[in-house]
């Protein structure tokens, strides 16, 4: 597979740049291909600044294990989506949820993955 380097202009505050990425596939063999703009190119040019360190505090540590406040809740349905992975909670508004209720949701989350409200 040969690279290529394709060029993309842009307009910013101080006028056009270009910027040039390296794609993986080769314009001249894919020239009649009608999708040529959606095939995947690599940008080994944007580079960001270090992560800061930060303070962390685990939410779900300190959730009770059971987690009776968040699938106990009224007029929640708890459903697990996989025997392992996913859980989808249907009938509970996620921005009304207590501090207690995020607790156990972080701790959930930690456990299953993935939670799907509906």
């Amino acid at each position: 597979m040969a690279n290529t380097a394709t060029t993309t202009q842009t307009e910013s505050a101080s006028g056009p740049s270009t910027i040039r990425l390296k794609g993986a596939y080769d314009e001249k063999t894919h020239s009649g291909y009608k999708y040529i703009d959606y095939l995947p190119v690599y940008d080994e040019t944007t580079t960001f600044p270090p992560t800061e360190p930060f303070d962390f505090k685990d939410r779900g540590l300190l959730a009770d294990k059971s987690k009776s406040n968040l699938l106990q809740a009224p007029g929640a349905i708890v459903t697990k989506l996989t025997p392992r992975i996913g859980t989808e909670i249907h009938g509970l508004q996620i921005s009304r949820l207590n501090d207690v209720q995020k607790n156990e949701l972080a701790l959930l989350l930690a456990e299953r993955g993935v939670v799907v409200f509906r």
